[in-house]
């Protein structure tokens, strides 16, 4: 594994047009070789909500650039019949609806959907301590 990390870090100097498959070979080697499959990359949310978090436990999605998944999490809201906050970061104003929303659905038992927290990376440790001390 050394030598592939070391492999793999030479390969996006020299060559970042074979990053890719050198990083794809390191993942499955490390994890499993079945990882890429399509039945590892299919989750049933209702799974993980049910019997894999809890109230406690926020539960954190990323998504690559150009896929929004948010549309899954709301037909999820919708069929399990849980309120819903979805907000939007990047903004003053959504920095304050974000921690408004929160602190209400920890008393309601809602959902609060962030999006966009990639435009904010330095919020994320205030949101991280709100967080921490709704607990």
């Amino acid at each position: 594994m050394v030598t592939l990390l070391k492999n793999l870090a030479l390969i996006k100097v020299f060559r970042p047009d074979r990053f890719d498959k050198l990083a794809h070979k390191l993942i499955t080697s490390v994890l499993t070789p079945t990882i890429f499959s399509e039945d590892a990359l299919q989750i049933d949310m209702k799974d993980v909500v049910a019997n894999q978090s809890t109230a406690k436990s926020p539960i954190l999605l990323c998504s690559a650039p150009g896929f929004d998944p948010s549309y899954k999490v709301e037909a999820l809201s919708k069929e399990l019949g849980v309120r819903l906050i979805s907000v939007a970061i990047g903004s003053a104003e959504g920095f304050e609806t974000a921690e408004q929303s929160i602190n209400s659905a920890a008393k309601t038992g809602a959902w609060v959907l962030l999006k966009n927290v990639h435009l904010a990376p330095s919020w994320l440790s205030d949101l991280e301590k709100s967080i921490h001390r709704l607990q």
